[in-house]
């Protein structure tokens, strides 16, 4: 129940990082940190959204890889151990459709710090 009431409302909400919801009560209780003001209580059960992964820099050599706007990093914060959920190795190979290469790099955003160069992927 919790997930769905009280997650729908914050999912939606930029500045909530999660909620606690008071099964006594049937009342949720939106936070804007889930690391400030914790102590164990037997009647609230606690949610923190996890990251997604535009929120992590992806590695030397890597770049976001497509599609995972949407997708979920495994805790609060992106880590190095996301690396493969949110972010695929940059090569060269002007043949995939997944990878932009020459002027497509730069009409994607990308840049030579973002290892891109005007001959495609680094390798």
């Amino acid at each position: 129940f919790a997930e769905g009431h009280c997650g729908a409302k914050c999912s939606v909400d930029p500045a909530c990082a999660g909620f606690d919801f008071d099964e006594p009560s049937g009342r949720c209780h939106y936070r804007r940190s889930v690391t400030c003001y914790t102590r164990a209580n037997s009647d609230r059960d606690c949610y923190a959204k996890k990251a997604q992964c535009p929120s992590m820099t992806c590695p030397t050599g890597y770049l976001r890889k497509p599609g995972s706007d949407t997708s979920f990093c495994a805790e609060v914060t992106c880590s190095a151990a996301d690396r493969d959920t949110c972010c695929s190795e940059s090569v060269c190979d002007d043949l995939s459709p997944l990878w932009a290469s020459g002027p497509g790099c730069h009409a994607e955003g990308f840049t030579l710090s973002d290892e891109c160069t005007s001959q495609g992927w680094t390798c």
